[in-house]
């Protein structure tokens, strides 16, 4: 039955995802302002756009995340 199908991912989270990985100041500025959840975590394995940020160096984007609040 359908409702044994696991959910789809959020596809939204996963560029933001991909954002922090890659140094994407911008798009996580973008994602913010509108709105997204800082400490929402990824689908498949609960990192949140926090730790990817701070595990690839990305000082500017983990430093605005912790001034928007997110949980460290």
């Amino acid at each position: 039955p359908i409702s044994s199908l696991p959910p789809i991912p959020d596809l939204s989270f996963i560029s933001l995802f991909s954002a922090c990985f890659l140094g994407d100041l911008s798009a996580i500025q973008t994602a913010l302002t509108e709105g997204f959840d800082v400490n929402k975590t990824h689908p498949t394995s609960d990192q949140t756009l926090l730790h990817v940020a701070a595990q690839q160096g990305h000082a500017d984007i983990t430093s605005l995340l912790l001034r928007k609040g997110a949980n460290c």
